[in-house]
């Protein structure tokens, strides 16, 4: 089924949704929330997922939604069934469901299900089931047995679009005949045991894989025969096989096997292959729910046919299906098929739809196009563009003499509708779904055009003619009015664009001949330099060369001074800014000229490092300050039992135990990581680490999260493909170009020297990575590393970008100019910057913090030698220390700068000044990189991740003695 209808209440009134480009759906949500305005969003996740969003629900209040499909029936025509799912992961406070069936030959039952007093009941010509649950848990879905119907099997309709639609239903008997099961003596298993798939109920799946190995046994005449299996359990990465002798155990030994696979870790179907070394088998057997969220999604091709089983609703059956026909297998959904029907399948070539064919009459664009194995039932659609066509369906084992069933198709007697539309459009998504990614564009065009929810278009409800002429979406056919409003004033907008475009490169120029302007200054304290703190009422003002500007309670300011970003601020800001010290009281800048009147403090034995050269020249950076960052120790009860256990076994024991309570917090999984890195099992440590891609469904923020914490720990290439997942989701963001070019960088340099060396290329050795991980095979040319993440950053630096992203441009600059030389000396000679913008800005030391929750406030503190803290109210100090702008509304970055430091402790604070999220998942996480020397050749870097709880609470992260 795939959702083609969605609605939100506005006023009273259900306002239908719009069909947008996903991640453009998800942009506009979101901007629209964090101006309290009431939107409304269903979107595709992965596999077989759907998710609505809705904000606000009003305190003791409700909001309506509704959400149409069209879905097939299950089973045959003699035992036709509806399938509703119902496995939702948290329980349900108030649950009630009514389900009617209008018109049935006899009365529904219900099949399977445990809903408790729901049974059907007459009710006029129909029949009606109706429950009401209280603090509900379901676990089991919902079947309808239908009675047995005898409809046309030709059915035509007349859209609204002016199209002919119509849909052929047909259900051939494949040919008995008799055989044996096929011949195995070796299989592989992969059992998909991810977190994800810890709470399915896998009995069927064991019953289906022991009954497959007895009828290996009735088959061979014997009840333990020779059959050699390998068991590969698939979770972040495949586990070593498993030898199993089946001779040896026979079937209740695979069972026992089976059941006590212990779930966890995230899933990467890219892990299957071949087993290297191993005696070609004669088949493979996946289970699997095929949601991969963890390194690469597409396996390598196999040297034998793989038979994938799924009894997952939420399975991404698209996915399954294409890598079943890719290598020479089947997919079994385990929903439509029976033990029985499954069992005699696997090994031979299926009984399949073929191909349909026109003999007359004028058809086109029928559904499905390529074969498909059949169950019971096959489903054919088109378009009948002339008065009568002949279809000839063809059914058979695919090579064999095929089975040919006729149909006559007639516009004569069509009924007006839409329900075949959405048939037809959906049987078009499931067949350019195979191939989804290379089918991209046409399926984004087929959801606009028929409002259908797919992985590229959403359905989104805006509540005002204004929002919908701003994002430039049109309102729904059903708002006629508005539509037309909407279609006048659209047309204005494109001249605004255009300017737009010309002016961005005009003021990245102007934001970045401030920044130079700051690194070419001096900075350096007068004789007898003192300096006042600043008056009751007063505050700092931003001025991008460094010199501070007071400004009085009255608000005027200076000449050439201009406003603070964070000037829209509460006043109890002011309250929790970071106090001077009583020794060395936190100061504003000194004027130009360094006079200070008023209250007056000696500055403390302050000695800036030796300037070679005035002129630009290179100073002296032979000595290598020392930076100290502070473990995240938090005080938790898991952690401490973890720490206390003894041995990997009773470890594990712990950690799966202590997971079952504080599983849903992505802070417990880089706890454990911790752990049992420092334990020194390191592949442990990354299977704990990777269950944070399992706890929500395409959530960037979490992803961002394991982005980080890979490259900490080396992990470049899984960071850089965690980071392509956020690019993907997050586009309108800079955070995601940023982050991606930032890993690309990293591990260009794995590859390469630093300037000014020769570049190395493509090569084959061994090296060592960041955390003295021993790294052999075929290396990665870094100068296509070094190009994109040039190109990436590029990208933050010319686009423009939302207001809550203020001058992310000069620091992205930064980031940019620092890969130029490195880039250069790996081969790279397009620079994607224009001139003006090239230029190094080295420093002594680089702070630079993000954070993981969007609509979050999370300041950056830094107290330099003489105590004088640089944070967003003082962000210029006397030393030329430099504090970027204030990110107010979630995830950063926040930056400090100083080009020639000052001998002695810079101490580094995170503070959590508040959040307006509508959902934070617990603490937020925030990464710091400590940089000295940033941008030579003896550059130092430094990373921590931690958490903050609270609002106002205050971390010291670090110290660097310089």
């Amino acid at each position: 089924a795939t959702i083609s209808g969605y609605a939100l209440d506005i006023n009273g009134t259900m306002v239908d949704g719009v069909a947008v480009e996903k991640h453009e759906a998800r942009r506009v949500f979101e901007e629209v929330v964090r101006h309290g305005i009431d939107p409304g969003l269903v979107q595709w996740t992965q596999g077989n997922n759907f998710q609505t969003r809705v904000f606000p629900i009003p305190a003791h209040g409700s909001r309506t939604v509704r959400v149409s499909y069209v879905s097939e029936l299950l089973g045959g025509k003699e035992a036709p069934a509806y399938y509703l799912p119902l496995k939702f992961k948290d329980k349900i406070h108030e649950f009630s469901l009514r389900v009617e069936v209008v018109k049935p030959a006899a009365p529904p039952t219900v099949a399977k299900g445990e809903l408790a007093n729901f049974a059907f009941e007459k009710w006029r010509e129909s029949y009606i089931a109706e429950t009401n649950q209280q603090d509900w848990s379901p676990i089991e879905d919902l079947v309808i047995a239908l009675p047995k119907a005898d409809g046309p099997q030709v059915v035509v309709e007349k859209a609204d679009d002016g199209q002919t639609y119509f849909a052929i239903q047909d259900y051939p008997t494949a040919p008995r005949v008799e055989r044996q099961v096929a011949s195995v003596k070796r299989a592989v298993v992969f059992w998909d045991a991810s977190a994800s798939r810890g709470a399915s109920n896998h009995q069927r799946e064991i019953a289906l894989a022991r009954a497959y190995f007895e009828l290996l046994s009735v088959a061979y005449g014997n009840p333990k025969p020779d059959i050699h299996i390998d068991l590969v359990l698939l979770r972040n990465t495949a586990s070593k096989p498993q030898p199993i002798e089946y001779k040896e155990i026979g079937p209740a030994g695979l069972v026992a096997e089976l059941g006590k696979v212990q779930y966890d870790g995230g899933t990467q179907l890219g892990a299957i292959g071949p087993i290297f070394g191993a005696e070609k088998p004669d088949l493979y057997l996946l289970f699997t729910d095929g949601i991969s969220n963890f390194g690469r999604e597409e396996p390598a091709n196999l040297d034998a046919p793989l038979y994938i089983f799924s009894a997952d609703a939420t399975a991404n059956h698209a996915l399954l299906h294409s890598l079943a026909m890719t290598n020479g297998g089947r997919y079994f959904n385990l929903a439509n098929w029976k033990d029985a029907e499954v069992l005699v399948d696997i090994g031979y070539p299926a009984w399949s739809f073929l191909s349909a064919a026109i003999e007359g009459g004028e058809v086109k664009n029928i559904y499905p196009q390529l074969p498909q194995p059949l169950a019971s039932r096959c489903t054919l659609v088109g378009k009948l563009t002339g008065e009568t066509a002949t279809v000839v369906v063809n059914y058979g084992i695919p090579g064999g003499t095929p089975e040919k069933r006729t149909f006559k198709v007639s516009r004569s007697g069509a009924a007006e509708g839409s329900l075949l539309r959405r048939l037809w459009a959906q049987k078009k998504l499931s067949h350019l779904m195979i191939h989804q990614k290379s089918n991209e564009k046409e399926i984004a065009a087929l959801g606009k055009q028929f409002g259908m929810v797919t992985p590229y278009t959403s359905l989104l409800v805006l509540d005002s003619l204004e929002q919908y002429v701003q994002y430039e979406i049109a309102p729904p056919k059903s708002l006629a009015t508005m539509r037309d409003k909407y279609m006048r004033q659209i047309d204005t907008l494109e001249h605004q664009k255009q300017k737009q475009k010309a002016d961005k490169l005009a003021e990245v120029v102007r934001m970045w001949d401030e920044r130079v302007k700051w690194w070419n200054a001096e900075y350096k304290y007068a004789k007898d330099f003192k300096y006042k703190e600043p008056q009751e009422g007063a505050a700092m003002e931003d001025n991008p060369l460094g010199q501070g500007v007071i400004r009085t309670a009255g608000g005027r300011a200076a000449p050439g001074s201009r406003a603070p970003r964070a000037a829209a601020r509460p006043d109890t800001r002011r309250e929790s800014a970071p106090a001077a010290s009583a020794a060395a009281p936190a100061p504003p800048m000194p004027a130009a000229d360094g006079r200070a009147t008023e209250r007056v403090y000696p500055v403390a034995d302050l000695v800036l490092p030796t300037i070679l050269s005035k002129d630009g020249g290179r100073e002296d950076h032979s000595r290598q300050p020392g930076i100290v960052i502070r473990p995240w120790q938090p005080d938790l009860p898991y952690l401490k039992e973890l720490k206390a256990a003894k041995g990997k076994k009773e470890q594990l024991a712990v950690y799966m135990k202590n997971r079952a309570q504080y599983g849903a917090s992505p802070g417990f999984f880089l706890d454990c990581t911790d752990v049992f890195r420092e334990a020194g099992d390191t592949e442990l440590a990354l299977q704990v680490l990777s269950n944070i891609a399992e706890l929500e469904l395409e959530d960037a923020a979490l992803l961002r999260v394991l982005g980080y914490r890979l490259l900490q720990i080396g992990q470049l290439d899984l960071a850089v493909q965690t980071f392509e997942q956020v690019l993907e989701m997050r586009p309108e963001e800079p955070q995601s170009y940023r982050d991606l070019a930032l890993a690309l960088a990293r591990r260009g340099e794995m590859f390469a020297p630093p300037y000014p060396e020769e570049p190395k290329g493509l090569m084959h050795a061994k090296v060592t990575l960041y955390n003295g991980q021993p790294f052999e095979g075929e290396m990665l040319d870094p100068k296509a590393d070094y190009a994109r993440a040039m190109d990436l950053l590029a990208q933050v630096v010319m686009r423009r970008w939302d207001a809550r992203f203020p001058e992310i441009e000069i620091i992205a600059l930064e980031e940019v100019n620092r890969i130029i030389p490195r880039a250069k000396a790996a081969g790279v000679s397009a620079i994607p910057l224009d001139p003006r913008l090239i230029k190094l800005l080295d420093v002594d030391v680089r702070i630079v913090m993000t954070w993981s929750a969007d609509n979050t406030d999370i300041d950056l503190w830094v107290t330099e030698p003489s105590g004088e803290k640089a944070f967003y109210g003082h962000n210029r100090t006397t030393i030329g220390g430099l504090v970027s702008c204030d990110f107010t509304q979630g995830y950063g970055p926040e930056e400090y700068l100083v080009r020639r430091a000052a001998h002695g402790m810079y101490k580094i604070d995170a503070n959590y000044f508040g959040s307006q999220a509508t959902r934070l998942l617990g603490p937020v996480t925030v990464q710091v990189d400590v940089f000295t020397n940033y941008g030579r050749p003896n550059e130092q870097r430094k990373s921590l991740t931690l958490r903050l709880k609270e609002a106002q609470e205050t971390v010291r992260i670090g110290e660097i003695e310089f």
